[in-house]
């Protein structure tokens, strides 16, 4: 089990958990070590704030079934960006919140998400085609729950592969308001 930092284990104490830089297994291993602390306190009701690129698809589906299956109530906050896997985390938490200059991606997963070596082995296209696929169709059936948009409409968001503003990420609901 991880050992969390001073500034994670302050944040802690103030109901508060941050997801930022790369999300991969040691995030996930921090979100986890962090909600097991507050079963004793009975799962009060946390902030997370993210300020991240994205990363590592796995670890962050990981941290989305930890918040969703969290007891207390989850606030999600960007504060700078939530790209990527980021933003699918977002989508997990009970209320969520953007700063007016922050902005939010949605994009269809990427290559590297499978290892790149895999694409110069014809033997593995296949397989490797597949797992992409069924990245993108848990992605895609998270943003459909979430925000009520059709297959159609997120393939549409996510083939432009652009930042969303607030006001865009507000219309399209992958936020409930803007800071």
């Amino acid at each position: 089990m991880s050992v969390l930092t001073p500034l994670q284990l302050s944040l802690l104490n103030k109901r508060t958990i941050e997801i930022s830089g790369y999300i991969n297994n040691e995030t996930a291993q921090y979100v986890y070590v962090a909600l097991l602390m507050m079963k004793p306190f009975g799962n009060p009701d946390m902030e997370v704030i993210i300020n991240s690129q994205g990363g590592n698809a796995t670890a962050g589906f990981y941290i989305y079934d930890l918040f969703t299956n969290y007891k207390g109530g989850i606030t999600g906050t960007v504060a700078g960006k939530a790209q990527s896997i980021a933003a699918i985390i977002l989508q997990a938490c009970d209320i969520r919140q953007c700063y007016k200059h922050s902005d939010l991606l949605i994009h269809n997963p990427s290559p590297g998400e499978v290892g790149w070596g895999n694409f110069f082995d014809e033997n593995k296209l296949e397989a490797t085609r597949k797992v992409l696929i069924g990245v993108r169709d848990k992605m895609y059936a998270i943003l459909q729950e979430k925000t009520g948009k059709s297959f159609d409409e997120i393939a549409e968001e996510c083939a432009r592969d652009a930042d969303m503003d607030p006001q865009k990420a507000l219309k399209f609901g992958l936020i409930d308001e803007i800071l």
